[in-house]
C-alpha cells in the first residue's frame, strides 16, 4: 500500500485510467475549502500535480476520457450558489481548461428521492471516450451521454429514476425504480430498450396494498408550475373522510418522484391521504427554479401551501380538520417554520431539522460555508439569519409537534430539534422528543432496522394520536 496524497488531504472523489488518478480534493490545517482542487497523479512516479487550485472552482463531476483529457462540471468561485455550472474538457498536460456545454442541470445528479433504497453506486462512467451519467430533470432521474466534444445525448431512459449505473463493452446496467416497484436491475439493450434483470420483490405484489401516485400540477402565484403527487388512502372508499399528512423533502434541493417511497406507502395503509410536492428551491427545474438565496420560508413556503389548498380543492375526501405535516432535513426546518406561521395543521412531526441558523452555523458539519451560501449571511449579520429561523416563531406554536433526531447527526445536530421542543413545552404545547442512539442523518434511509421501524412506529402513532380521534370517538 502505498500513500498518494498528503496526509492531511480531503478526497472528494477520483478516477482511475490506466496509469492516470483524477483526484478532486484539498489539503486544510484549518477549514476545509468548499472549492476543492483538481489534480493529476501518476502511479508510477506516485507524483501529483495540480491541475486547478483550491478557492478558484466549485468543481462537481470529474472523469478522465483518456489519460490526457477529463470531463469536468464546475464553476468559478463566486458564481450564483445555484447555478450548476459548465461542463468543461480539462487537459491533463497543462491544465489548460475548454468550455464544452453551459449546463442548467448537475452532471450524475440523483435528485429523486427515496427510502426503499439501499444506497447508490456510479452515477457518472466513462466507456470508450462517451461519458454516461444520470441527470435529474423535473420528477425523474435519467441516463443521459456525452462525448469529448461536450455534445449530450437525449434521454436513453424512462421516467422514474435511474439510482446507479455501469457501463462495460457496450453494455449498460442500471439499478432502477419504476412505477409502484421497488429497485431492480436493468439493462439497455441494441434497441435503447429497458430490459428488467431481476425481480427481487416480484412476491410483495401480491401481499400489500400498494398506493399509486397521481401526479398533480398547478400554477403559483409567483407564475412558477409546481409539481406534486398525491396517494390515496389504502381501501379508499368514495364519499368518506380521510386525515392527510403532507410530507416536505429535504435539500431543499432534493426531489419527489413518482417512486416507491416506503414512508409514505406505510401512512397510505395506515388509512392516510398522502400529499407531497416540489417547491422552489427543488432540484430538476434549473437555477432560477432552485434558487431561494436569503428566501428560506418566502415562496417555498407559499408553494406548499397553495398546494395543500389545491390537494384539498381536488380531492373533497381530504379531511381538512386532520391535517398533518412532516419532513426531514430541510423538510424538517420548514415543519418548524410551517407550525409558526400557521396552525392548520392538528399535527407536525419535525425530523433531523433546523430551527436557529444562528446556532446551526457551528455545529453542522457543512454550516460553516452553508449559510453563507444559502442565506448570503453569517453570524456576523445574525439578525438575518434569526429572521428566517423557526425559533423566531416558536412562541408562536400551538401544534403538537413530534421531533425525531439522531445523536450522530452531524449535518442537523440534535440541539436544533431540543430547543424547539423545550419553547414548545415552556408554551404548554404537547411535544415529544426522541432521540435515536448510534444513527447518524439518513436515519430515514439506511438506518437500522429496529431503529427504522421504532421511528414509522413513533410517527404513525403520534399522527393517530391527533388526526384520528375523531374515528374513535365516532
Amino acid at each position: 500500500v502505498e500513500r498518494l496524497t498528503p496526509v492531511n488531504f480531503d478526497v472528494m472523489s477520483y478516477d482511475v485510467k490506466e496509469n492516470t488518478v483524477l483526484i478532486t480534493g484539498a489539503a486544510f490545517d484549518d477549514v476545509n475549502p468548499h472549492e476543492k482542487g483538481l489534480y493529476a497523479a501518476d502511479l508510477t512516479s506516485l507524483k501529483m500535480r495540480e491541475l486547478i487550485a483550491p478557492y478558484t472552482y466549485e468543481i462537481g463531476a470529474a472523469k478522465l476520457l483518456c489519460c490526457d483529457k477529463a470531463l469536468v462540471q464546475m464553476k468559478k468561485m463566486g458564481s450564483n450558489r445555484y447555478a450548476c455550472g459548465d461542463l468543461c474538457s480539462v487537459d491533463l498536460c497543462n491544465g489548460a481548461i475548454v468550455i464544452l456545454h453551459g449546463m442548467d442541470f448537475s452532471v450524475g445528479s440523483v435528485g429523486v428521492t427515496t427510502d426503499a433504497a439501499l444506497d447508490s453506486g456510479k452515477s457518472v462512467v466513462v466507456e470508450n471516450g462517451l461519458m454516461h451519467f444520470i441527470m435529474t430533470e423535473y420528477d425523474s432521474c435519467y441516463v443521459r451521454t456525452c462525448t469529448a466534444d461536450g455534445v449530450i445525448s437525449e434521454k436513453l431512459t424512462e421516467d422514474g429514476a435511474v439510482t446507479s449505473i455501469d457501463v462495460k463493452n457496450g453494455h449498460t446496467v442500471m439499478v432502477a425504480m419504476r412505477g409502484d416497484r421497488l429497485p431492480e436491475l436493468y439493462e439497455l439493450n441494441e434497441k435503447g430498450e429497458e430490459v428488467c434483470l431481476t425481480c427481487f420483490n416480484k412476491d410483495l405484489g401480491g401481499e400489500l396494498c400498494v398506493s399509486s401516485p397521481e401526479f398533480l400540477t398547478y400554477t403559483g402565484s409567483d407564475g412558477f408550475d409546481i409539481h406534486g403527487f398525491v396517494m390515496k388512502p389504502a381501501g379508499y372508499e368514495e364519499g368518506k373522510k380521510y386525515p392527510v399528512i403532507l410530507n416536505i423533502h429535504g435539500g431543499p434541493r432534493g426531489v419527489f418522484g413518482s417512486v416507491f417511497h416506503h414512508e409514505m406507502q406505510l401512512w397510505a395503509n395506515s388509512g392516510y391521504f398522502v400529499i407531497y410536492c416540489n417547491p422552489r428551491g427543488s432540484d430538476g427545474r434549473g437555477e432560477k427554479f432552485a434558487n431561494l438565496y436569503g428566501k428560506y420560508g418566502d415562496w417555498d413556503y407559499v408553494n406548499i401551501m397553495e398546494f395543500t389548498d389545491v390537494c384539498l380543492d381536488r380531492y373533497p375526501a381530504m379531511d381538512e380538520q386532520r391535517m398533518g405535516v412532516t419532513g426531514g432535513s430541510y423538510g424538517g426546518y420548514m415543519t418548524n417554520w410551517i407550525i409558526g406561521k400557521t396552525d392548520r395543521f392538528k399535527a407536525a412531526c419535525a425530523q433531523r431539522s433546523i430551527s436557529n441558523w444562528i446556532t446551526y452555523e457551528g455545529t453542522g458539519d457543512i454550516s460553516y460555508w452553508f449559510n453563507e451560501g444559502e442565506h448570503g449571511a453569517t453570524i456576523e449579520n445574525a439578525k438575518a439569519l434569526w429572521d428566517i429561523s423557526p425559533m423566531k416563531f416558536a412562541d408562536k406554536a400551538k401544534t403538537p409537534t413530534l421531533f425525531i433526531h439522531s445523536d450522530q447527526d452531524y449535518r442537523c445536530f440534535m440541539g436544533e430539534g431540543i430547543t424547539m421542543y423545550t419553547v414548545l413545552k415552556m408554551n404548554g404545547v404537547d411535544a415529544r422528543l426522541v432521540l435515536f442512539k448510534g444513527e447518524n442523518h439518513n436515519l430515514s434511509r439506511n438506518g437500522r432496522p429496529r431503529s427504522r421501524v421504532r421511528r414509522m412506529e413513533e410517527i404513525v402513532n403520534w399522527m393517530d394520536k391527533y388526526l384520528k380521534d375523531g374515528e374513535k370517538n365516532a
